[in-house]
């Protein structure tokens, strides 16, 4: 169902709570891009979520217990088509590029063989 759901979306609220800064992205940030989705992230400044957003251009950034921030920013991408195109085609392509399957995989294989040592085998 959330392989129909998901590409239906313009946008995707994807929420970073106050202190888990460095610990975690939201899982839902991945299928979200990868629905091409524009990502409205409400997290810290600093963190890895915001960051993202910024470096793929890709959604905009809100800050925390900030509900006029949020309001503002879907009025701004309802009344902004072309913004909001923009930061959807630019979620997809940070999903191919950067967070596909085989891209994580070898990024994921590249630090165990660095822990383990050149040496290891699979």
């Amino acid at each position: 169902m959330l392989r129909y759901t998901l590409p239906a979306a313009d946008c995707a609220i994807v929420s970073l709570d106050e202190g888990y800064e460095g610990l975690s992205v939201p899982s839902k940030t991945y299928y979200a891009l990868a629905a091409g989705a524009a990502l409205l992230a409400i997290s810290g400044p600093g963190t890895e979520l915001t960051e993202l957003v910024a470096e793929h251009g890709c959604g905009v950034h809100i800050p925390p217990r900030s509900p006029e921030a949020l309001a503002g920013a879907i009025r701004r991408l309802h009344d902004d088509r072309e913004l909001l195109s923009a930061y959807k085609s630019a979620a997809r392509r940070a999903a191919e590029r950067h967070f596909s399957r085989r891209t994580t995989t070898a990024r994921y294989l590249e630090c165990l063989e660095r822990w383990l040592g050149r040496g290891a085998r699979w």
